[in-house]
């Protein structure tokens, strides 16, 4: 529909931009429920099985050979206002079957840690050279995990599924606009 339609048939001209705004949003909201099953997928689904396989493994004394605060720059639009991040590198080296073997992963989960001192207690909390206990999995050794139960609260599995619940809202609100015929 032309701009000068609209002063011939206005009526017309408002349905076609509503059908347009429509198919946007119908686009829109199709991303956003495909985010929103990434993130249940890849953040609760994925975590939450690996955990429960690594019930079986086996407990494995280990101990830890790297615990170092990294910092880097968070996310921001100019270079100058991007707030510090902090991370942690954590290793820790454990024998399985005679062999060695270096493990990296603290948990399943992706703990988050808010700042510079909760980053450096953490840290603190696994120096070098001090004696814990690994999870090992026994059909194969490379893989280790430190925790391998949850370290994230139950309530972060409702964020994926209010995402997911958003998109399909929009997605139906957008179908009944464009079904409607005027």
């Amino acid at each position: 529909m032309r701009l000068n339609d609209l002063a011939n048939n206005p009526d017309a001209f408002v349905s076609g931009m509503k059908r347009n705004m429509a198919r946007f949003q119908l686009v829109f909201s199709v991303l956003f429920i495909l985010g929103a099953l990434a993130a249940g997928i890849f953040g609760v689904i994925v975590p939450a099985l690996q955990m429960r396989a690594a019930q079986s493994w086996t407990q494995t004394p280990c101990v830890i050979k790297e615990s170092v605060v990294v910092r880097g720059l968070g996310k921001s639009s100019t270079k100058h206002s991007a707030k510090p991040v902090y991370s942690l590198t954590l290793a820790y080296e454990y024998q399985f079957g005679g062999k060695a073997y270096r493990g990296t992963t603290y948990s399943f989960d992706a703990t988050k840690l808010e700042g510079w001192r909760e980053t450096a207690a953490f840290a603190r909390s696994f120096p070098v050279g001090a004696a814990t206990t690994c999870w090992v999995n026994p059909n194969s050794p490379a893989e280790a995990v430190l925790k391998r139960d949850a370290q994230q609260p139950r309530l972060l599995l409702l964020v994926p599924i209010g995402l997911l619940a958003a998109g399909i809202a929009l997605c139906l609100n957008a179908l009944k606009t464009l079904r409607n015929k005027d």
